[in-house]
């Protein structure tokens, strides 16, 4: 799936089944999520909201919690 930007992040899909998110900037993974096939569809972002589909046959739904980090 190709990449797609979001008020996060740079969100990317792969054939391993992994959704990325990385920082814009220093391209640190912040976040991922597996699932049980790869993930070949584009990930729909409204809101704290991911939707994308993979070879799984799901549609998966993922809410993003932002947490800051204190310094």
């Amino acid at each position: 799936a190709s990449p797609i930007a979001s008020d996060f992040g740079l969100l990317v899909g792969d054939n391993n089944g992994r959704l990325t998110l990385l920082d814009f900037d220093s391209g640190r993974t912040l976040a991922f999520h597996n699932v049980e096939g790869p993930i070949q569809s584009q990930v729909l972002v409204t809101g704290n909201r991911l939707f994308f589909g993979s070879r799984d046959q799901n549609l998966h739904a993922l809410q993003l919690v932002w947490e800051e980090t204190p310094k």
